[in-house]
């Protein structure tokens, strides 16, 4: 033995065997707690759309890229547009499902400022998916490169859509704090009433913003704001005139993706 070491006695310390197995574990802990950047987080995207609006058709359709998170490429497909609706189905060449966006798309037949009524650009609105797309969400601007304009058979036309995306479903976490209600002196007076409520999102950084409406008899009154601080609250006067015993407050608190959470609430006026 060399000079200086002890002989270890039975029962002295951990066997090499236990500190292993304590190693090990403490890996897989490590492995297996959530890690930050998990986190839902927008990110900025672009797709380049190439289409036609082929003659004697209701509809657009034509491919598209598109930069990370999004598939690399795909098909797209516009839904009857002489009813309005405006939507467009991507499909990804790599079969890892489909997504559906909110667009107008008559401003695919024009440029820039060629007609005042249909600029050539307009918002959309990622709303639906499925597949590996499911929980997408996301908004921006569409802006028509060039486009052969309304007149030309079949229309042909390219335009970029730039903006963001989440993979974000969860609705915000809403509270009520207080209803107050001040009674009007009379049965055709005018009532006070204020709603308090706090909200927070899933993702921090999120905007929320809120539509508070009451609803009582003839009376309906409502109000947007945006959500700030620790408490937001709304008020009403209620004319008597038109509303009967009961008021009924609707709280609706939207992200920026339009994940919406609701909560309502009765209070009496008299």
């Amino acid at each position: 033995m060399r000079k200086g070491w002890k002989r270890r006695g039975k029962g002295s310390g951990p066997s090499a065997v236990v500190v292993l197995a304590v190693v090990a574990g403490i890996a897989a802990l490590v492995t297996a707690a959530p890690s930050r950047s998990s986190s839902a987080a927008p990110r900025t995207v672009t797709l380049n759309l190439s289409g036609s609006h082929p003659a004697e058709q209701d509809h657009h359709e034509g491919t598209f890229t598109a930069t990370a998170p999004l598939c690399p490429k795909g098909t797209w497909l516009g839904d009857n547009e002489e009813e309005g609706d405006g939507l467009r189905d991507f499909t990804c060449a790599n079969g890892s499902g489909t997504f559906t966006a909110d667009f107008v798309g008559d401003s695919e037949h024009y440029v820039g400022n060629d007609d005042p009524k249909h600029p050539g650009s307009g918002p959309w609105d990622i709303s639906a998916g499925t597949g590996k797309w499911k929980k997408l969400r996301g908004k921006g601007t569409a802006t028509t490169l060039t486009s052969t304009g309304p007149n030309s058979s079949p229309i042909v036309f390219t335009s970029v859509w730039k903006g963001v995306v989440d993979f974000d479903t969860t609705g915000p976490t809403v509270k009520v704090v207080s209803t107050k209600v001040k009674r009007a002196a009379t049965r055709r007076g005018t009532s006070g009433v204020t709603v308090s409520f706090t909200a927070k999102d899933n993702v921090r950084a999120n905007p929320l913003t809120y539509r508070v409406t009451a609803t009582s008899g003839q009376y309906f009154e409502a109000k947007l704001g945006n959500v700030s601080g620790a408490r937001t609250t709304v008020a009403f006067a209620v004319n008597g005139k038109e509303a009967d015993r009961t008021l009924e407050l609707n709280i609706h608190v939207f992200d920026p993706w339009q994940n919406e959470t609701l909560i309502t609430k009765t209070v009496k006026l008299r």
